[in-house]
Parts: C-alpha cells; structure tokens; sequence
C-alpha cells in the first residue's frame, strides 16, 4: 500500500474518528471526576458535623434516661401498697385521736357600705 492508495486514507480518517471519540471521552471522565472532587471538597466539614451531633445526641439520651429513672421511681413509690397502708393507718390514728379541725365560729359579715348613686348620662 502506497500513502496515496485509497484504503490508506480511509483507515486514517477512522483512526482519527476514534481517536477524536477517545478525546471526547476524556473529557467527559474529566469533568466528572472535577465536579466530584468539589463536591468531596464540601463534605470536609460533615465528619465534624457528625461528631458534633453524636455528642449531642448522647447527652439528650442520658437527660431523658434520667428523667425516665426519676419518674419511675416516683411512679413506683405512689403506686406502692405500702405508702396507702401507712397513709390509711395515719388517718385512722388521727381519727382516734381527734386531730379534726377545731370548730370556730365564722367571721363576723363585712359592713355593707351604700353604692353612690349612679352619674347622670352613664348607662
């Protein structure tokens, strides 16, 4: 084959073809493989973020757990059978006793002091 044969210039403009698609596809790759490093360059910050939040979060379960303890054993003690025997055996010691309130007389009725008349021209 002679440089000026025919098939010589046709399988040169292939080649040329698929290396123009090879180009193309380069910079396809390139551009993405670009904006993904900007877009792993904006989630530097996130693992702070993250850790941050972690502490957070710990310190808002251990509020509410103890929150939660607290009002158990609160929950406990007024739902115990032991604090109504000891409460019924207390006001039936205080029955027996007579620990009622004295009976005084009621307070003497406040002085009924006269309203004014009403003004003229009000309604």
């Amino acid at each position: 084959m002679t440089p000026d044969d025919p098939n010589m210039a046709m399988l040169r403009g292939e080649v040329r073809g698929q290396l123009r698609e090879v180009i193309h596809t380069v910079n396809g790759v390139s551009a993405k493989v670009d904006s993904l490093g900007r877009e792993m360059g904006a989630l530097v910050g996130v693992a702070a973020d993250v850790g941050d939040l972690k502490r957070r979060v710990g310190q808002l379960e251990a509020r509410d757990s103890e929150r939660r303890g607290a009002a158990h054993i609160a929950d406990t003690v007024i739902r115990s059978p032991v604090v109504g025997w000891i409460a019924a055996a207390a006001l039936a010691i205080g029955g027996m006793l007579g620990w009622e309130r004295a009976a005084s007389p009621p307070p003497p009725p406040a002085a009924r002091v006269p309203l004014p008349p009403p003004m003229a021209g009000t309604p």
